[in-house]
């Protein structure tokens, strides 16, 4: 079953790395109101893309709430998930300083780039 409950979500304008990339886990830029996909793993992000559209377009970002994200094939449910380098949500670790974005609801298929529903509930650096 897909779907997204959207609680909270803003309009924030996509550069090049976003575009046609629904679903997928972006942080803040550098650039002002501005997302990119995420470059490292288990960094600090702003939220989901919800839209796929071209570079310069304002999307939303599904900042709390129940969401769909593309993912990296290991998340199942009950299990927090972090972002990867390449915007995908990956089951997360217990490394020192990651950032867990959330926990999984529903898993999907195990191919990279599928989707998984997911609470999305910036919940802050791991520090175990």
């Amino acid at each position: 079953m897909a779907y997204e409950i959207p609680v909270l979500s803003h309009s924030f304008d996509v550069n090049d790395s976003s575009t046609g990339k629904q679903y997928y886990i972006v942080k803040h830029s550098t650039t002002a109101n501005t997302v990119a996909l995420t470059t490292a793993a288990g960094e600090r992000a702003r939220g989901i893309l919800q839209e796929g559209a071209s570079s310069g377009a304002n999307l939303q970002v599904m900042l709390f709430g129940i969401s769909k994200v593309a993912h990296d094939g290991t998340l199942t449910p009950g299990l927090q998930f972090q972002c990867s380098s390449a915007g995908l949500a990956t089951a997360a670790t217990t490394e020192v300083g990651i950032y867990r974005l959330g926990e999984c609801f529903e898993s999907g298929s195990t191919v990279s780039g599928t989707f998984a529903t997911v609470f999305l509930c910036l919940n802050g650096q791991s520090t175990n």
